[in-house]
């Protein structure tokens, strides 16, 4: 199935990552997690790569994502998850990760790729995962003319519930493909319904 998941034919592609997800709970647990990360690597593991326009070819790239975002799901250990196959918390952080990264490249269709894989593994139910620090405003007249303009740009840490949001958001709302757009909203939504607890 992870042979089709990078077909040329995009409704290919999503079914086979679909496939790919129900699989990989009755893989043994190490082999699951050689396929993730194999998986992971295709997506674009590794920020510079995965934010870029694309890493290697399109379509092994969206079908890496897909099917990276239904296996960590399967294997993410939330209440939507499998009973037989848990990753283990750090391979699922390292999925998100990816995910983020990709969601904030110049790509639409990528981008709303990504978006979805945080999706399935929000549905899932995401690990705890930390918040970004909080800011002291404090900086006086001049750092706070500075820190507003700063502020929408300024990134949270990779890693943190921040990112995704603010990756989920931006699918949402700065991208003009309306796929993309629906996508990220519906993962959004999965997110909330998989129970996010950040900490």
């Amino acid at each position: 199935a992870a042979h089709f998941a990078s077909a040329v034919d995009g409704p290919t592609r999503k079914v086979s990552a679909k496939i790919c997800g129900a699989l990989a709970p009755r893989l043994a647990p190490e082999a699951a997690v050689t396929e993730l990360s194999r998986l992971l690597a295709t997506a674009g593991v590794g920020g510079s790569k995965a934010g870029g326009e694309t890493h290697g070819r399109f379509e092994d790239q969206d079908g890496a994502l897909r099917a990276a975002g239904y296996v960590a799901a399967a294997g993410g250990g939330g209440p939507g998850s499998s009973r037989t196959l848990t990753f283990p918390g750090d391979k699922i952080r390292e999925a998100l990760d990816v995910f983020a990264a990709v969601a904030g490249c110049k790509n639409p269709t990528l981008a709303g790729t990504a978006a979805e894989a945080v999706g399935h593994v929000g549905l899932s139910g995401l690990p705890d995962l930390p918040r970004a620090p909080v800011k002291d405003a404090s900086g006086g007249a001049e750092g706070a003319d500075k820190g507003a303009d700063k502020e929408e740009e300024e990134e949270a840490p990779v890693g943190t519930m921040d990112l995704l949001i603010q990756r989920l958001s931006r699918v949402m709302t700065k991208l003009s493909d309306p796929g993309a757009q629906q996508r990220a909203a519906r993962a959004a939504g999965d997110v909330v319904a998989g129970g996010c607890s950040p900490s």
